[in-house]
């Protein structure tokens, strides 16, 4: 929740997005639904931003070696225009394309609930004091050119953010820094023991000073219910340097070029945000 200060009421644990992530045991063939969002799910990996927002159960088989990719979209060009869940899915496919060869496909995105910020080029009387604005989540499965397994790939994109990404409990490990913009990163890497074997998430936090919050994170399977994890590959493809590269992207915002906005994602599937 923001409120009109630009403060915001949620901790980063209570924003996690890690129950976004969703898919099929690519041996056991079973299917994950989204746990609930909202709160720190247990069963979840923790270090993702998160709207906060519950989704549909999947009706598609992740990770299925027949499940077609989406042609990766062309690269930023065109004027900005308001910025799109899906926009926001193509943008991040066109980013991880930029690190590694491979090509992605199941795309998911989620709007957030708009909220009232307080617009800074307020000029009185007659004029509207306050602006509204959405947060964006994007989803996509990368199928690494390395054919070593399929990992899912996580943006949240969000605004007039205050709160520090710092480190939370309970993490593998966990760095962070000021860059010389003074933006604040946060760069850490979860890990949980299953019987599949270690599942592993990279997430890179990174909070602009204008107030733009971009969590992107990349895994080695798929987060399952039940507390159960799918390692589908050894490690995540993107490293930690690499995400960073994504997050500090200058093109995340409100608007985003046209060409990702516009860009065409077969198959591409909206969460419900249910309101």
């Amino acid at each position: 929740e923001h409120s009109l200060d630009g403060t915001t009421e949620p901790d980063l644990a209570r924003l996690t997005a890690t129950a976004r992530t969703r898919g099929t045991s690519l041996r056991r063939r079973r299917t994950a639904g989204l746990a609930a969002a909202g709160v720190l799910a247990s069963a979840a990996l923790v270090g993702v931003v998160g709207i906060g927002l519950d989704g549909p159960e999947p009706t598609r088989g992740a990770g299925v070696a027949s499940a077609p990719s989406d042609p990766a979209p062309v690269g930023p060009s065109g004027p900005e225009i308001p910025a799109t869940a899906r926009g926001v899915a193509a943008a991040l496919t066109w980013a991880v394309a930029e690190q590694r060869d491979g090509s992605a496909g199941d795309h998911r995105g989620q709007t957030g609930e708009p909220y009232p910020v307080r617009r800074s080029d307020y000029r009185g009387p007659g004029d509207a004091p306050i602006d509204f604005r959405t947060d964006f989540y994007g989803e996509l499965q990368w199928r690494d050119a390395d054919g070593l397994g399929v990992s899912v790939v996580q943006i949240n994109l969000q605004f007039d953010r205050t709160d520090d990404p710092g480190c939370e409990a309970g993490l593998a490990s966990c760095e962070t820094t000021t860059l010389p913009d003074g933006s604040l990163l946060s760069a850490s890497t979860s890990t949980r023991e299953s019987e599949d074997g270690t599942g592993i998430q990279r997430t890179v936090d990174l909070l602009r000073p204008d107030g733009v919050r971009i969590a992107v994170s990349a895994t080695n399977g798929f987060d399952l219910a039940g507390g159960d994890w799918d390692v589908t590959r050894p490690e995540p493809p993107l490293t930690l340097a690499q995400l960073q590269q994504i997050a500090e992207l200058d093109f995340w915002g409100a608007t985003l070029p046209q060409s990702f906005v516009l860009a065409q994602l077969p198959g591409y599937e909206r969460i419900d945000s249910g309101f």
